[in-house]
């Protein structure tokens, strides 16, 4: 469930958290959305994992605190910030699907994004 949540709340708060940052320079949401639980579950929940499973969680949650560590210590421009966000993003959601698949869970439903919509105007 953390490993849907996380990668929908990124997909929809996205825009109003690069406007978040790009007019405040406030953190606090963008570190927020990334948060998890995953960093207190213990050995013996561990343990009833797939080993595959757990590994693919592993990587998730790897690329996870990655974006966590940038999101915290950045001073990039927003458009920077937004460009990471989504490569993030991506691989995130790949993971995602990953791990999902490895638990035996739906996979992610996909939403249309306003930045993967093509420009007609690049396109001429």
């Amino acid at each position: 469930m953390e490993v849907r949540r996380v990668v929908e709340d990124l997909r929809s708060r996205r825009d109003l958290l690069l406007h978040v940052w790009g007019k405040h320079r406030a953190r606090k949401p963008l570190i927020e959305t990334t948060f998890t639980r995953w960093t207190t579950v213990g050995i013996p929940q561990l343990a009833q994992l797939d080993p595959s499973a757990a590994s693919t969680l592993d990587g998730f949650h790897r690329e996870l605190d990655g974006l966590r560590l940038y999101l915290e210590w950045t001073e990039d421009m927003p458009r920077n910030l937004a460009v990471v966000y989504d490569q993030t993003l991506t691989r995130l959601e790949h993971l995602a699907a990953m791990a999902l698949t490895a638990l035996g869970e739906p996979p992610l439903e996909p939403i249309e994004l306003p930045w993967d919509e093509p420009n007609d105007e690049r396109e001429e």
